[in-house]
């Protein structure tokens, strides 16, 4: 019994010690666009004040609805929905199929692909994050077909967009040029957040890198060093994975894309508020000195004891003396006469 109140008591200590670090947030309603595992590893990179674009493409179902042979400016995360993916790149002619619940980022910059849905029934739906997009440019480029006689299955020849029906989700610029290094068997996640006046995310980090996308409104990111960034709407954030907190005076939106991600892991781990947060103790004030009490003024003696008063005094004494000497001298004098008479 004594051994179980010790464990009981360790348990409530680690409870509340939880408690007291956790810094959880308030106002935010998050939303799962697309959710999916990258079996390779991957990454993404893209110049200093380029845009991100974030992108919902549903495939019809058919078996005739294409993307066409296209490139696009940089890294594509590509996530499915729903549905199943088949597509190949001009670097190998090679078949991938993606289905729901995985991610693959497309590199761009040169790579040319082709996505098909070939399921008679299915819709194929895949959310996006476009990086390394020219500021007002074109997020693909319509590309040749790649010549690969020996690929099997032979590689469709497929030159102009078919079934394809997109919605734009948000399109910002991104001041910083970006280098993340994505894991193979990590999870991608594209979400969207909506802040209510007064919203706050808490503290707290991301196991990985991200890029979050404001759409409207303004957020106010405040790092683990106290000093404050403003972002607002059509300006994106960088977070490598470091301690922050996010607030929002007004409504606002943003589009989160999240990259190496425990699979099925949180997105988010709460986190103590750092110490330049704290509330200095105030200051005691000091207890007040006492004033010593004022000295009695001894009572005069004489009626006059400034200097001139007792030289006056003096000068009588001495008066008195004097007259004193010459009367006994005189008396003495007469004295003399009379005996010597």
């Amino acid at each position: 019994m004594k051994r179980l109140s010790m464990l009981g008591a360790a348990g409530a200590l680690l409870l509340t010690t939880a408690t007291v670090l956790a810094t959880p947030g308030s106002g935010i309603t998050p939303v799962d666009m697309a959710r999916g595992t990258s079996a390779a590893a991957y990454t993404i990179t893209t110049e200093a004040n380029r845009e991100i674009a974030t992108q919902t493409l549903t495939f019809a179902p058919g078996g005739t609805s294409t993307s066409g042979w296209h490139t696009h400016p940089g890294p594509v995360v590509t996530i499915v929905q729903s549905g199943t993916m088949k597509i190949w790149f001009s670097s190998d002619c090679t078949l991938r199929t993606v289905t729901a619940g995985q991610a693959i980022v497309v590199p761009g910059a040169g790579v040319f692909d082709l996505a098909r849905n070939d399921d008679p029934t299915v819709p194929l739906v895949l959310v996006q994050t476009y990086y390394n997009v020219p500021v007002g440019g074109a997020l693909r480029t319509d590309a040749p077909a790649p010549q690969c006689s020996r690929a099997v299955p032979a590689v469709p020849q497929d030159m102009a967009v078919v079934g394809i029906t997109a919605v734009n989700h948000s399109r910002v610029r991104m001041a910083t040029a970006l280098n993340i290094a994505g894991a193979a068997n990590t999870d991608l996640l594209i979400q969207q957040l909506t802040f209510a006046p007064g919203a706050t995310t808490g503290w707290h980090r991301h196991p990985g890198a991200l890029t979050l996308a404001v759409e409207s409104g303004e957020l106010l990111f405040t790092h683990a060093d106290c000093s404050t960034t403003a972002y607002p709407a059509g300006t994106a954030q960088f977070d490598p994975g470091v301690v922050h907190l996010a607030t929002s005076a007004g409504a606002s939106t943003a589009f989160v894309t999240y990259t190496n991600l425990p699979v099925g892991g949180a997105a988010r781990i709460d986190q103590p508020a750092p110490a330049c947060t704290a509330t200095p103790a105030p200051t005691a004030t000091p207890a007040p000195v006492a004033t010593p009490a004022p000295v009695a003024t001894p009572v005069a003696l004489l009626p006059n004891t400034s200097s001139e008063g007792m030289t006056n005094v003096a000068s009588g004494i001495g008066l008195l003396a004097l007259t004193v000497v010459l009367t006994i001298g005189c008396a003495g004098l007469v004295v003399w006469r009379r005996r010597s008479a």
